[in-house]
């Protein structure tokens, strides 16, 4: 029941109108947007209402919709921007609708992602190609090794190993080697991605800077003046915002400011650590929230280690002494601080060590590899411990050990909870190339054990970090593009409401951002993502 409602909700309507040739397919540089009331008198908080108008090649009206697009508001000299709601009429004509959220010279962009008819080749490869990114696990014993492929299916033409997850039913499989056992398996790693996915036909429908994220133009005036509102007016309007708020927030200054809640600006190290101090914060899930763990151990460096030069300004011969594979560094006896290393040449490994305020610190560098982790991190004078683990299969990471393949929904078994911790989740991103069914399958696990571990510690903070907008390419839009993921983010907020988790819109900060969309998104977004979290672990009081 709940899946088929969830599927309906993320279905795309596109006209079956049978194969359509590249002319009559939707062209950006023809189509063109009207300001519908651009003549009328706007205070922050009014409507605006943009009509687009989709046309071919052959500058040829569209006769049905299904076409994806994305738009925004956005003063520049402001740095204010925030996103649109789009309504399909399915005839060609799309309506857009604004609230205006703050006063000067506001302008509307419009951008089309991907046209009707690259949409239904994403949808049929989304359905007959779920394995055209497939993994491979390396298998090994002895002297003998031996690397097959996996995936969360695979066709029975020969023997399997299955490695479906005992408690949550996730399923895996690999092929099975011919020397050797299914226990023998030691890692997991993207194989690759299929090419000559396409015809020529089909291609013609995914070039960049021609129908891939391309500007719709205007056909008059693109921007309109917005004045401000009364004291009275405008508090109404912050206070007065719905569970269904849309635009959920907007940027004014290179802040975002959240509808709902007075969010927390987090400028000094020093406020974050206050913030986290006696907390343990798990981050779970993919390299989106991986910036996190990154931008924490930077923007608060006692989070994170000393680097080599920091030892150069000490008799290194008495300031640190190797014993095996850790350093102890006794610059105060009171305040011993210890390093675990498992590399050697650890002096030159500049990326190893960062700057830090030892003795406050223990730093545990746990030999992971770089963009896979676990990660950890310890400030001992302000007791914060700081987890990232990644998500279990399907991931699209290098290199990622057997034993570290651990799924978040088990991992959250076996948290405790409380008022000192503080989880954080993104899933999304290697979930694009597969049916809905199986996300579906991933978020309901998930969901399950948040909610168990908020009806033994009711205290515990947990947020879930949205999908993101991401730059798009030929290729990419075969895997991630925007449209598979707005998908996904549809279904992640639908499962999640309601159950009193914490959610930082990571797509509408993406899209209502001036910078250019990247699936890791640069930093000034991904601080606010991060006053959004504190925010929610450290709100204002009241």
């Amino acid at each position: 029941m709940e899946e088929d409602s969830l599927l309906a909700a993320s279905q795309w309507q596109v006209p079956d109108v049978g194969p359509v040739p590249f002319l009559k397919s939707s062209d950006p540089s023809s189509s063109y947007f009207v300001i519908l009331n651009s003549a009328a008198f706007f205070k922050v908080g009014s409507q605006l209402e943009v009509l687009v108008h989709i046309q071919d090649f052959q500058r040829k009206p569209k006769k049905y919709g299904g076409d994806y697009l994305q738009a925004r508001i956005h003063s520049p000299k402001l740095r204010a921007g925030a996103v649109g709601r789009v309504v399909d009429y399915q005839n060609g004509f799309y309506k857009v609708f604004f609230t205006l959220l703050w006063p000067g010279k506001v302008k509307v962009s419009i951008t089309l992602v991907h046209p009707s008819e690259g949409i239904r080749v994403l949808q049929h490869l989304q359905e007959e190609k779920p394995d055209r990114v497939y993994f491979k696990s390396l298998f090994r014993s002895g002297k003998i090794s031996e690397t097959t492929e996996c995936n969360v299916c695979l066709p029975r033409s020969l023997p399997l190993c299955n490695f479906t997850d005992l408690y949550t039913g996730e399923p895996w499989f690999c092929f099975k080697p011919k020397k050797l056992p299914c226990s023998s398996r030691i890692n997991h790693f993207k194989g690759g991605y299929l090419k000559g996915l396409l015809t020529a036909a089909e291609s013609a429908f995914f070039q960049s800077d021609v129908n891939i994220k391309m500007p719709i133009n205007s056909s008059g005036p693109d921007l309109v003046t917005v004045i401000p509102r009364r004291i009275k007016e405008t508090s109404n309007l912050e206070l007065s915002q719905g569970s269904g708020t849309f635009p959920s927030g907007y940027y004014y200054k290179d802040q975002w400011r959240p509808r709902k809640f007075k969010m927390r600006q987090f400028n000094d190290p020093d406020n974050i650590t206050d913030c986290l101090q006696r907390k343990v914060v798990y981050l779970f899930g993919d390299s989106t929230i991986r910036q996190w763990f990154e931008y924490l151990t930077t923007f608060v460096p006692v989070l994170f280690g000393p680097t080599p030069s920091w030892y150069k300004r000490f008799n290194r011969k008495e300031a640190a002494k190797q014993t095996g594979v850790h350093f102890k560094i006794s610059m105060q006896q009171s305040h011993p601080c210890v390093i675990r290393w498992h590399f050697i040449g650890w002096l030159r490994d500049e990326a190893a060590l960062t700057e830090g305020a030892c003795p406050d610190l223990v730093e545990f560098n746990l030999g992971s590899p770089k963009n896979v982790g676990p990660f950890l991190a310890v400030d001992q004078k302000h007791n914060i411990l700081l987890k990232y683990r990644c998500h279990g299969p399907p991931i699209r990471f290098t290199t990622v050990f057997s034993s570290e393949l651990r799924y978040v929904a088990n991992e959250l078994n076996g948290i405790v909870g409380g008022k000192n911790t503080v989880v954080a989740i993104a899933v999304w991103s290697h979930f694009s190339t597969f049916p809905l069914e199986v996300y579906i399958r991933r978020l309901r696990n998930i969901r399950r054990a948040v909610v168990q571990l908020l009806d033994r510690s009711p205290k515990t903070v947990i947020v879930i970090r949205t999908a993101n907008a991401q730059e798009l390419g030929p290729e990419v839009s075969l895997f991630n593009s925007d449209w598979y993921n707005f998908q996904l983010d549809t279904i992640l907020r639908k499962m999640f409401s309601g159950i009193g988790v914490y959610l930082v819109d990571a797509w509408e900060m993406t899209l209502a951002h001036y910078l250019p969309h990247k699936l890791h998104p640069d930093e000034v977004i991904v601080k606010n993502q991060l006053d959004m979290f504190l925010s929610f672990v450290c709100p204002l009081e009241t």
